[in-house]
């Protein structure tokens, strides 16, 4: 083949790769904004709900793609329900309830069976809960379920277990001063909700020192009760099959006939407005400002997520990271939002930041907060934030085990049946409007709590500009010995 004939197929082939290429080029729109693509519709199996005699909710849903059952049982049985006189009741009970075994087998023997098993019991207690989960090979269920009923229903709360928390506990409190991040998660608890209020307390040496095993006995009788329990299962096993092991293990467990326990709700005037000073020798200041938030059930709820989003809980785009990290530099950890709760959560804002600039972030802050509620957001934010916590919910129900465990979630904290059916429609249906009303109705930028721990006396801008100025003294550490 001669040059010149090469070079004239070379040419034809350029020609053509070009022709090709301008083609396929006519076909994709010149900017990625706009791509468009088909609304998206959210489709999940959805779990049968079955009530045994006794009160017991049972979630049940079925999914044979791996051979692995995760089961997931919750109360209303957390720290907010320890008695005044005993606080740390609770965590006591929900760690030693799986540690300290049951009248068969030690915590430990357990240990070793589900090590073999490759399976797994837990129990835990928080804020508003009781929880007490397993997850087991299919082909292992039978005595897997078996040792979760038996830490479930007969937890023997062994002494030398009780102890081992106990020590835990007290070297928690002892050390309970040494983070200052601890320390203005805890103090700006105490500022909003008040010192004693079950939603801010926390325990002291003396309380842990008081705790018994009788009051540990007691405690979990009283929460853990089939009328106020709800059992979620998902994974490789027959409905029916399943259904009558649930059915001979847990049918028998009586409801105590006992009224639950119920809380003096939280009042509006708990919160101590102004600026409080923690002192520590640190480089950084922690700040937090806030006052109480909204119920989990207030009608502003989908206004609010989307407002949370836009102000604070949106990653890079939300307004307090862009300004007062991206913009200004004060601060690498800043966030913020309207927090909910079975009464009042908390609005909150935290702030890392050097003890010069502590006075001018607080005002960027605030200025950000009077913001959200001077003007509306624009189009692209409200899109932005009902994209992303659209996208957030269909990562949710990814697996059957997040489905029952949401269900069983929403169930206990109260919801609606159709809560999840209409979720995107309700978030869908809010305006921009409707977020500057809730950020008016919900955001009092005028009525802070304002929290620095650490040394904000360099600060350019005096913390004075924004209120009446207080110090907390902290406690003495306590020591971990015990008498």
């Amino acid at each position: 083949m001669t040059q010149k004939r090469s070079l004239s197929l070379l040419w034809i082939c350029f020609s053509l790769a070009l022709i090709s290429f301008g083609a396929g080029c006519a076909r994709i729109p010149t900017h990625p904004s706009a791509l468009r693509y088909p609304e998206l519709n959210v489709e999940y199996p959805k779990p049968e709900r079955v009530v045994l005699d006794n009160g017991l909710v049972i979630y049940l849903l079925e999914d044979h793609e791996v051979p692995i059952v995760d089961g997931f049982l919750t109360v209303r049985g957390g720290s907010i329900y320890d008695p005044p006189e005993k606080i740390g009741l609770a965590s006591m009970t929900g760690a030693v309830m799986r540690t300290g075994g049951t009248p068969d087998m030690t915590g430990d023997e357990i240990d070793e069976e589900l090590e073999l098993l490759a399976a797994s019991v837990e129990t835990s207690f928080s804020r508003e809960e009781a929880n007490a989960s397993f997850s087991t090979m299919a082909k292992d269920l039978d005595r897997v379920l078996q040792l979760y009923a038996d830490v479930i229903l007969r937890p023997a709360f062994r002494e030398d277990k009780i102890e081992l928390k106990r020590r835990e506990m007290l070297e928690e409190i002892r050390r309970r001063n040494d983070d200052p991040g601890r320390i203005a998660s805890r103090e700006f608890g105490f500022l909003v909700y008040g010192k004693e209020n079950p939603w801010a307390r926390v325990p002291s040496r003396s309380d842990v020192l008081s705790l018994t095993q009788q009051d540990l006995v007691e405690f979990h009788r009283r929460s853990f009760r089939p009328d106020q329990a709800i059992l979620a299962l998902a994974g490789d096993f027959s409905r029916n099959e399943m259904l009558e092991k649930i059915k001979k293990i847990f049918g028998d467990w009586k409801p105590s006939g006992e009224p639950f326990q119920k809380l003096e709700p939280i009042r509006d005037d708990a919160p101590r407005v102004g600026v409080h000073i923690v002192r520590r020798e640190t480089e950084q200041v922690n700040i937090r400002l806030g006052h109480l938030g909204i119920s989990r059930h207030d009608p502003d709820r989908f206004a609010v997520l989307l407002l949370n989003y836009i102000l604070g809980d949106g990653g890079f785009n939300a307004r307090l990271i862009q300004t007062i990290r991206s913009d200004l530099g004060l601060a690498y950890v800043v966030w913020g939002s309207i927090g909910h709760g079975t009464d009042r959560g908390a609005f909150t804002v935290v702030a890392e930041t050097k003890s010069e600039s502590t006075g001018l972030a607080v005002e960027k802050m605030i200025e950000i907060i009077q913001g959200m509620c001077n003007e509306l957001v624009s189009e692209e934010d409200i899109s932005r934030a009902k994209e992303s916590l659209i996208n957030q919910f269909v990562f949710l129900y990814d697996s059957s085990w997040g489905i029952v465990r949401q269900y069983a979630s929403l169930e206990h904290y109260g919801y609606a049946e159709d809560y999840l059916d209409k979720y995107l429609d309700r978030l869908k249906a809010v305006t921009r409007e409707d977020i500057q009303n809730v950020a008016r109705k919900h955001l009092h930028p005028d009525s802070l709590v304002i929290l620095a721990v650490g040394n904000p006396d360099t600060s350019e801008t005096p913390l004075s500009k924004f209120g009446t100025v207080s110090e907390i003294t902290l406690d003495a550490p306590e020591a971990q010995e015990t008498p």
